[in-house]
């Protein structure tokens, strides 16, 4: 018994050994493997009827931001904004898709059997404020439901001339059977809009528009082009252009820079494009009919001094559908002025909408005196009243005149008025100054009178130019199945509500940053960028490009009334910007003379010809390989002017020069900033301080040739995991040793068995 229990023991072992050896032939780890692998959930569609909308006209809610949203009951609304593309002219024949998934928990009528086809509630849709449907909430599994948006419902009625769906849940029925309703509505709905095609918009006192129009769900791609080989004025020209537009859309345009010779068939068709420079260098603007047209070598525009800035739009003649803008003129003098016109984003127009010549652009031009109390009736607004449950919002627009910024002691004062009907405890007042909150409060109890609250407004929160307030408020009722609730919710704002708002002409205020975590700052210290100067590469359209990524990162920081950035050549750096401005070098180190110059002044410097920096401020220092692909930020004080900064934004090759400008202008990248030197390997920043000599690493070991290595990586999940050769040498020669012994001890015992049993 014994000998046959060994038997089957050894059967075991030698099982398990046999079973193992693969593994150690194997460089991959199956149960890790698994474990990293990640199912993608499959979406089936729903059937959907005849005479469905096609990609062009159907857009899903997906499409506009939306996710999978509850209505929650017994009252419940959402609302969706969108604006449609500048070439679309709606027509009839548009329709609404919801595709609702209702849960239903019946109440005592329902289960009494007296159950109404509407028991769960009924869905009210609006679309652009005009009711155009009504859904009885009656059944509770997935179900698409379409209806017609009446043609006279299509034009917007919104003050920026977005469309507005509103979906109203009213299940006020829940309160009198205790039963509860709450509607899931699925992205997976859409709107179908018809429409024809139209010439888009081509006034300049539009802009940004086309190229850029709040919440769009069909964005074009806008293209700057300039010459192959620019002037420093034609670069500053264009880097003022995209830090304009950048500034006009609160830097949700991303705009792309590239060379004339660059733009191709492709480009021209699904673009639209900003040609910046001289018409010598734009080819692609010669006998293009144009109110300043090209002859190849000048623009013609009847009246325009020889210095004018011309700006132009025109419908693209290579898309009917796209736009072409035109920022140029016969000097190099004449495309600044015209650039930093556009980046003002309130053009005035000549005789032509689509034309306007600059004479100049001054600083110091008189602004109208503006008074420092405004009221609401001052700003072009009557009485404002939001009402409904729910959240209601309304923008105020204001003006600040160029050269001038907002005193301390601002602030709104709003006199208003509230419904008794509301829960003073959920319902409440929100205040925002473009976008950021200054303010919120809980509604008045007090129904005697008229209430009034004060709420100071930050002096950085106001920009030169256009400036929105948002009022919002979120009524709620006391009573969800009051007779009242739905009615009689409502906040209404006096016109003698009151913007105290004292002016002060514009100052400069610059200080040296101490470490990379201080930027954008000290270069948007001046509201127009005017301090602030790039130095990049001749000859290197790889430096030109990483320069406008980081000045439409400067240009959404901006506040002036236009942008006055300036740009030079590494080669040719005159010492009045050397003494006056703070400068942002953007290139690569063998290309930048300038950099060469600064030498060991520079945080980790360059040897000569060499776009690989020597890393003093870590502890251990690599050789590294030529092809290495790898980004560098380096801060100092200017070696002139101590009170002036210098970063330099450098790269061993494109790609790393991509790297360093994606971590300023990445804002998961940016926050790992510190120090006065970061070495940057796509999404791995390492800082340190040359100061200190000391660092968080050193990155240089782990950086790969140019030729495998992206400008930023996305990690990548994997389906298997590569698990390096660690076992020792001895252990296989060992292990087939062991089997061995346990084969003959088998075959031995085996025998013996065998043996016992005849005898």
């Amino acid at each position: 018994m014994k000998k046959t229990l060994s038997f089957v023991l050894s059967i075991i072992i030698l099982g398990g050994l046999v079973a193992f050896i693969p593994q150690l032939n194997s460089g991959v780890s199956t149960a890790y493997a698994q474990s990293l692998v990640q199912s993608t959930p499959t979406v089936t569609p729903t059937n959907q009827t005849s005479g469905t909308a096609s990609s062009d006209s159907a857009i899903s809610f997906s499409q506009l931001g939306m996710t999978d949203t509850f209505l929650y009951g017994p009252y419940d609304r959402m609302t969706i904004n969108f604006s449609t593309p500048s070439d679309w002219q709606l027509d009839a024949g548009a329709t609404v898709q919801l595709n609702l998934n209702p849960s239903i928990t019946p109440g005592k009528s329902t289960v009494a059997g007296q159950a109404p086809t509407t028991y769960g509630g009924i869905l009210y849709i609006s679309y652009n404020g005009s009711a155009i449907f009504e859904i009885g909430l009656n059944w509770t599994d997935t179900k698409t439901v379409t209806f017609a948006i009446p043609p006279s419902a299509l034009k917007s009625t919104r003050q920026d001339g977005r469309q507005e769906l509103q979906l109203y849940l009213d299940a006020g029925t829940n309160c009198q059977d205790n039963a509860r309703t709450d509607l899931l509505v699925m992205a997976s709905s859409s709107i179908y809009l018809p429409h024809s095609y139209v010439a888009p918009i081509t006034q300049l006192s539009a802009l940004p528009e086309p190229f850029y129009m709040r919440t769009s769900f069909a964005p074009v791609p806008a293209i700057v082009v300039i010459p192959d080989k620019p002037s420093p004025s034609e670069l500053q020209a264009a880097l003022t252009t995209v830090a304009g537009f950048s500034r006009m859309s609160q830097g949700n345009l991303s705009l792309t820079l590239i060379e004339s010779s660059q733009v191709d068939a492709k480009t021209l068709q699904t673009s639209n494009l900003i040609f910046v420079g001289k018409a010598s260098g734009l080819p692609s603007l010669h006998n293009v009919v144009m109110p300043a047209a090209s002859d190849g070598s000048k623009f013609s525009a009847q009246g325009a001094g020889p210095d004018d800035g011309i700006v132009e739009m025109i419908v693209s003649p290579w898309n009917k559908s796209n736009v072409a803008l035109v920022i140029g003129g016969n000097s190099d003098a004449a495309v600044v002025k015209a650039a930093q016109a556009v980046s003002s984003g309130a053009l005035r127009p000549g005789a032509s909408q689509n034309l306007t010549l600059v004479s100049d652009v001054l600083g110091s031009v008189a602004t109208p005196a503006v008074a420092e109390d405004r009221t609401m009736a001052d700003l072009g607004y009557s009485s404002l009243t939001l009402n409904g449950i729910g959240v209601q919002s309304s923008d105020i627009i204001f003006n600040v005149p160029a050269g001038q910024v907002a005193k301390d002691g601002s602030y709104l004062k709003l006199i208003y008025i509230n419904s008794g009907l509301v829960d003073f405890n959920t319902s409440g007042l929100t205040v925002y100054l473009n976008g950021e909150t200054i303010g919120s409060l809980s509604l008045s109890k007090d129904m005697a009178s008229n209430s009034t609250v004060q709420i100071s407004i930050p002096t950085d929160g106001i920009k030169q130019g256009t400036n929105t307030l948002t009022i919002e408020v979120n009524l709620e009722p006391v009573d969800v199945c009051s007779l009242f609730a739905q009615d009689n919710l409502w906040a209404t704002f006096s016109s003698d509500s009151l913007l105290h708002l004292p002016l002060e002409a514009a100052s400069t205020v610059v200080k040296s940053p101490t470490d990379l975590g201080k930027y954008p700052y000290p270069f948007i210290a001046s509201p127009t960028l005017k301090t602030t100067t790039f130095v990049v590469s001749a000859d290197n359209a790889a430096s030109w490009a990483a320069a406008a990524q980081i000045a439409a990162n400067l240009g959404k920081y901006s506040s002036g009334a236009v942008v006055e950035l300036g740009t030079v050549l590494g080669n040719n750096v005159p010492d009045a910007i050397r003494q006056s401005q703070d400068l942002l070098v953007v290139g690569q180190a063998s290309t930048l003379p300038l950099i060469s110059e600064l030498g060991p002044s520079l945080p980790a410097p360059f040897a000569t010809g060499s776009d690989i920096a020597t890393e003093r401020a870590f502890r251990v220092v690599y050789n590294l390989p030529s092809g290495t692909t790898i980004g560098y930020l380096e801060l100092l004080a200017a070696p002139w002017q101590s009170d002036h900064t210098i970063l330099a934004v450098l790269g061993s090759n494109p790609d790393g020069l991509n790297m360093a400008a994606a971590a300023l202008t990445t804002p998961a990248l940016r926050d790992k900033l510190g120090g006065d030197f970061a070495v940057v390997n796509g999404s791995q920043v390492l800082i340190a301080d040359s100061r200190l000599q000391m660092g968080t690493g050193n990155i240089s070991a782990t950086a790969v040739p140019a030729a495998s290595t992206q400008a930023v990586s996305t990690p990548m999940i994997q389906t298997t995991t590569v698990v390096p050769d660690s076992h020792p040498t001895w252990m296989i020669p060992t292990i087939f040793g062991t089997l061995g012994l346990i084969l003959v001890t088998l075959i031995v015992l085996g025998v013996i068995v065998l043996t016992r049993r005849k005898i």
